[in-house]
């Protein structure tokens, strides 16, 4: 980008006295935008996706990845959802730039297209935060992301170590709604 705004900028005198006084500016804000600067990483997604004349958009194998961060999705959505898939977790920093360790599992996009429910089932040897690891993970989440009429979250950890404590058999059970829900542990 820079050297293409360059070149441009370089085609009058004006243009070129423009360019000079400004070009240190055009670099900080490349620097600001650059993913790499902040440990991210680019979205790439391949797969087909079909639209028939019915209405129905159909998802064949779309991979979607961020950085090491990937998931495959197939189905369909008309007046329902009804899509499944992968997902691998296997570059945390992206969502939280402290975490490490990897979950894989799988998720099931389900419900009336304008409020679907997402479910999500993963395992992880082990995740950390600092301050916080979990070893032998899983969790069973459902949760509606548009109107948050249901949210359940289970997960069980052989292993939670915080503040040179170590928990053991931690059994965690989030079930409610956006107004109104109860954490049990």
């Amino acid at each position: 980008v820079e050297v293409l705004l360059g070149d441009e900028l370089r085609g009058t005198f004006s243009s070129h006295v423009g360019y000079l006084l400004s070009r240190r500016a055009f670099r900080r804000f490349l620097r600001r935008v650059d993913y790499s600067e902040y440990g991210g990483a680019p979205l790439a997604a391949q797969g087909g996706l079909r639209l028939n004349r019915s209405g129905e958009l159909q998802l064949d194998d779309i991979l979607a990845r961020w950085g090491e961060n990937r998931v495959q999705l197939n189905g369909w959505l008309k007046e329902d959802w009804d899509v499944s898939g992968e997902l691998a977790l296997a570059q945390p920093t992206l969502i939280a730039p402290d975490a490490k360790g990897r979950l894989d599992g799988s998720l099931r996009i389900s419900g009336p297209a304008d409020d679907p429910l997402l479910s999500v089932q993963g395992t992880s040897a082990e995740l950390s935060l600092p301050g916080l690891q979990l070893q032998q993970l899983q969790v069973d989440a459902r949760v509606a992301p548009v109107s948050f009429r249901q949210l359940q979250v289970d997960a069980q950890a052989q292993t939670l170590v915080t503040g040179g404590e170590i928990l053991r058999g931690l059994d965690l059970h989030l079930a409610g709604t956006a107004a109104s829900h109860r954490l049990a542990l």
